[in-house]
């Protein structure tokens, strides 16, 4: 499939989203995937630099550990845990 992954307009207006409320999360549906009869939906917030460069971990903390999935090549290309992180579905 194509995949789920932000792309640098995703992430741009995710920011302007993330700015006006801090709760706010972008889902992602694999189109190709989903064509085919197979769902793929991921969720996605962004990691602040100001964070990391306070050496905090910017990904929220769950208890969805058994859940969680390999990423792909293509999310990992576009900028998958740089710019951004997954949140399980």
């Amino acid at each position: 499939g194509f995949g789920c992954w932000l792309s640098s307009v995703d992430i741009n207006t995710q920011q302007s989203f993330e700015q006006m409320q801090n709760r706010c999360v972008a889902v992602v549906i694999d189109p190709i995937q989903s064509v085919k009869g197979k769902v793929v939906i991921d969720a996605f917030r962004l990691i602040n630099p100001q964070t990391v460069l306070a050496g905090r971990e910017p990904r929220q903390t769950t208890s969805n550990i058994g859940h969680i999935h390999k990423p792909s090549i293509q999310a990992l290309v576009h900028g998958l845990n740089r710019h951004y992180y997954s949140i399980a579905v």
